[in-house]
């Protein structure tokens, strides 16, 4: 999937990602579980458009994180 975004997107992605992962760094021993959500909700605001536009573009489901293919990894 990482050929099919922009440089700009892979560093928005990536940008946020480092973000949250110096949050919780910082806050992950002591923060409650809605500021980890809350944290999840801003991540999510950012890279779930641009996965549904990948999705889109490749003829797949476009309605986001919700929708795509899961991973049989996880």
């Amino acid at each position: 999937m990482a050929d099919k975004l922009s440089e700009s997107e892979k560093e928005e992605i990536l940008n946020a990602v480092k973000e949250q992962q110096e949050w919780l760094g910082a806050n992950g021993e002591t923060a409650e579980r809605e500021d980890f959500e809350s944290h999840l909700k801003d991540l999510q605001k950012i890279c779930d458009p641009i996965i549904a536009k990948i999705y889109k573009q490749s003829g797949g489901p476009s309605g986001g994180a919700e929708e795509a293919p899961e991973d049989p990894d996880l």
